[in-house]
């Protein structure tokens, strides 16, 4: 593994649960819900071309966020990352992830974490950097 985002609850343990369901038949989005065992709840992510949005229920409610993995060795595309900005530059093209909801945190000695606002997060993939 390279890089990979992974959900943790509130105390930075990864989230357990079942089999996601996908659902494909809306054209241009993908929606999977992933019902949660560890805590009791679900995950609710909606992807789209130009925007992501998770959401959570049960006991996850406002105790979770994402954190990514890394090889060490890995080459990571961030150029610097704001609360609500994740500036990055891969194979020559600069572009900015926005945070509409939630914000990005990268504390010295720590992988870089997506926190909620609340029971959410929207990311916007829409913006190009200069």
């Amino acid at each position: 593994m390279v890089a990979g985002l992974r959900f943790n609850d509130g105390n930075g343990v990864d989230i357990k649960g079942g089999f996601p369901l996908v659902d494909d038949s809306l054209e241009g989005e993908l929606l999977v819900r992933w019902p949660t065992h560890s805590p009791e709840g679900e995950i609710i992510i909606k992807l789209k071309e130009k925007s992501l949005i998770i959401l959570t229920t049960g006991g996850l409610k406002n105790n979770w966020f994402l954190e990514l993995s890394s090889d060490p060795q890995a080459e990571m595309p961030f150029i610097k990352i704001e609360p609500e900005n994740l500036h990055c530059n891969f194979k020559k093209s600069h572009y900015v992830i926005l945070a509409k909801q939630g914000r990005f945190v990268n504390e010295k000695g720590s992988n870089l974490k997506i926190i909620p606002d609340e029971t959410r997060i929207l990311l916007d993939f829409s913006s190009r950097g200069k």
